[in-house]
C-alpha cells in the first residue's frame, strides 16, 4: 500500500563500572483497520501532546554481557526535552543521578566518585545508557510513550491490522505496532538492511492516568544482547515541578569528564 509517495531512563548500569545505556481515544469513530496511516500518527502524536510532566518510581533490572542487575529508581520528565533519575540498586545503594536537557547529559556516580557529561544524541552516550538514537532524541519513552514522524510515512510499505494492533512496516526496518484501544504505540522494531535487529522497545499494562494512557511495563533490549526493563510502581502527571528539579548535585572536587 502507498499513499503519498512512498509510505518512510536512563538507566546507567553501574556496578563497579558503567556499562556499554480523555477524548481522543479510538473508542469513537472509525475502526482501527481502516483509517488512514496519516491519521493514526496524529493520534499518537496528539495523545502524547497532552504530556507534560511525569514523575514514576519504579523497579529497574538490566541484562548485559556483564551480568543482570536490579533496583529502584526515580524518574522526573518534562516534555519534550528534561529527564530526571536517580538509581538505586540493592538495599538501597545510590547508584546514579542523571539529567539530559536540551540534548546534554550529565550523570553522576557516587559508587565511582566520578561524572561524566556530553551529547545525548553521541554514541558515546548510548554506551553509557543502554538506549536507542529514538529514545535520545524522545525521552517521553521513560514515561511509556513514543512518537513516530510523519516523514516515516514516505517509506511505508505494509499496513496490517493484528487483533490487538495495527502493524506498520516501513523501508527503513523499522516496525510499528498501535494499539488498538488507544492512540499509543506499545512495539517499535528497528532493523538494519539486512534484517538484523538493532533493538527493540515494548510496554505494556497500560492505565489511565488523567487524559492520557500510559503503560506500567517498558522495556527497551538492544543487540547485542542487552535489555532494560522498567516497572512502575506509582505514577504521576502534569503536575508542577519545583524550581532545580533537574539538577545534578556534583561534589567538590569532581570534575565531569567529557565524552
Amino acid at each position: 500500500m502507498r499513499r503519498r509517495g512512498r509510505y518512510s531512563l536512563l538507566a546507567p548500569v553501574l556496578a563497579g563500572v558503567l556499562i556499554s545505556g480523555c477524548g481522543g481515544f479510538f473508542s469513537s469513530g472509525p475502526s482501527l483497520e481502516y483509517a488512514d496511516p496519516y491519521l493514526l500518527f496524529q493520534r499518537v502524536r496528539e495523545h502524547a501532546a497532552r504530556l507534560s510532566t511525569f514523575e514514576g518510581r519504579a523497579e529497574w533490572t538490566t541484562v548485559s554481557e556483564d551480568g543482570a542487575f536490579r533496583g529502584t529508581t526515580r524518574v522526573v520528565l518534562r516534555s519534550p526535552d528534561s529527564l530526571w533519575l536517580k538509581m538505586e540498586g540493592p538495599f538501597g545503594i545510590d547508584m546514579a543521578i542523571a539529567s539530559i536537557t536540551h540534548g546534554r547529559f550529565l550523570v553522576f556516580s557516587p559508587m565511582l566518585k566520578a561524572a561524566f557529561q556530553g551529547n545525548a544524541a553521541g554514541t558515546r552516550m548510548n554506551r553509557l545508557l543502554p538506549f536507542s538514537p529514538a529514545f535520545s532524541r524522545q525521552l517521553i519513552g521513560a514515561a511509556g510513550l513514543l512518537v513516530p514522524q510523519d516523514s516515516l510515512l514516505e517509506d511505508l510499505t505494509g499496513f496490517y491490522p493484528e487483533k490487538y494492533a495495527i502493524l506498520l512496516e516501513f523501508l527503513t526496518g523499522d516496525r510499528i505496532w498501535i494499539d488498538r484501544k488507544g492512540p499509543v504505540v506499545n512495539r517499535w522494531e528497528n532493523r538494519d538492511s539486512t534484517g538484523a535487529l538493532r533493538w527493540v522497545w515494548s510496554a505494556e499494562r497500560f492505565q489511565r492516568a488523567g487524559a492520557l494512557r500510559l503503560p506500567r511495563w517498558i522495556e527497551f533490549s538492544t543487540e547485542p544482547r542487552q535489555r532494560l526493563t522498567l516497572f512502575y510502581e506509582t505514577t504521576e502527571t502534569n503536575r508542577n515541578l519545583h524550581k532545580g528539579w533537574c539538577d545534578v548535585p556534583i561534589p567538590t572536587g569532581v570534575e565531569p569528564a567529557t565524552l
